[in-house]
């Protein structure tokens, strides 16, 4: 399973996908998380979210990015058929290195493995507007064996529901191929909600997103009363 979070296919939506604004987050815990959920964090720090992540659940683990990792991420980008649902996303090693650990503050990443530790995927928020309380979403299953056994739903769950609790946003937002039935209905069942569609021009060579989104209200909401079948 994967959503189509190509480079290419945010710059031709970027009036949806909200600007980064230049300001990283302290960890908002303790004395510090009412503060940080009224509005804009202070501080230059790092995107801290220890006690969020990594976490585990019933399959898979979400960790951060390794160095070792990078050779898997840069394999899936050169797959045709994840290509043709996630866009192409890297020029090479070099530059996932530098999307991985050099940009500072800007995005939330995860590699999502199996409690065995098998590496086979990762999510990330980014595009996050602590104005508008907001941030994108993305995730790809990379080990296409592994499609369609429900780890992309249960790995976007458990990070929606750490992201939520650890940064002062309101709402995430995803786009997705409108032809990418796997991807929406895994998206459905996490919760989100289709918004509208995206339509494209046709020099980005992809067709229509769909535009789906998810309230930290009615995730709160859903976790008191237990996890999704």
């Amino acid at each position: 399973m994967t959503d189509p979070g190509s480079a290419d296919a945010r710059a031709g939506v970027s009036s949806f996908a909200c600007r980064w604004e230049g300001t990283a987050l302290r960890n908002v815990s303790g004395r510090n998380e009412t503060k940080a959920r009224r509005g804009k964090p202070e501080g230059d720090d790092e995107l801290e979210l220890a006690g969020y992540f990594p976490v585990e659940g019933r399959r898979v683990r979400l960790r951060p990015v390794k160095q070792e990792d990078l050779e898997s991420f840069v394999r899936w980008d050169n797959d045709d058929e994840i290509v043709k649902w996630s866009g192409k996303k890297f020029e090479g090693l070099g530059d996932a290195r530098d999307w991985y650990f050099n940009g500072k503050g800007s995005r939330v990443t995860m590699a999502i493995e199996t409690l065995s530790g098998e590496l086979i995927g990762e999510v990330e928020l980014l595009n996050i507007s602590w104005r508008l309380h907001t941030g994108e979403v993305r995730i790809v299953i990379g080990e296409k064996n592994l499609w369609d056994l429900g780890l992309g739903q249960e790995a976007l769950t458990l990070f929606i529901d750490g992201i939520f609790r650890a940064l002062p946003l309101k709402k995430v937002f995803l786009r997705v191929n409108k032809d990418n039935k796997r991807a929406i209905k895994c998206y459905t069942k996490c919760g989100f909600k289709r918004r509208g569609i995206v339509k494209l021009s046709p020099r980005y060579g992809v067709p229509s997103l769909l535009l789906m989104d998810i309230a930290a209200e009615d995730v709160a909401r859903r976790v008191s009363q237990g996890p999704l079948g």
